[in-house]
C-alpha cells in the first residue's frame, strides 16, 4: 500500500520537466482541378455565408502552413 502513493506521485510529477509538444494541424493539399472547380462554384454562388466559410478555411489553412514552417 505504501508503494501506490509513491507511484502516483511519480506519475503526477513526471510531466513537469518535459518540453511542451508543438502540434500543428495537417494541411491536405487541394489538386489543381479541385481548386478550379471551387473557383467556378464560388463564382456561380452568391451566398455570402459560403464565401465567408471559404475565407475562414483559407485563413485556417494559411495558419496551419505557418505553424508547420515554424517547427
Amino acid at each position: 500500500m505504501r508503494v501506490f502513493p509513491l507511484l502516483l506521485a511519480i506519475v503526477a510529477l513526471s510531466g513537469c520537466g518535459s518540453v511542451p509538444q508543438h502540434v500543428c494541424p495537417l494541411v491536405v493539399p487541394w489538386s489543381a482541378d479541385d481548386q478550379k472547380a471551387l473557383s467556378r462554384a464560388l463564382d456561380s454562388d452568391k451566398d455570402p455565408l459560403i464565401h465567408r466559410a471559404v475565407q475562414e478555411d483559407a485563413g485556417f489553412r494559411a495558419w496551419a502552413r505557418g505553424c508547420q514552417g515554424a517547427q
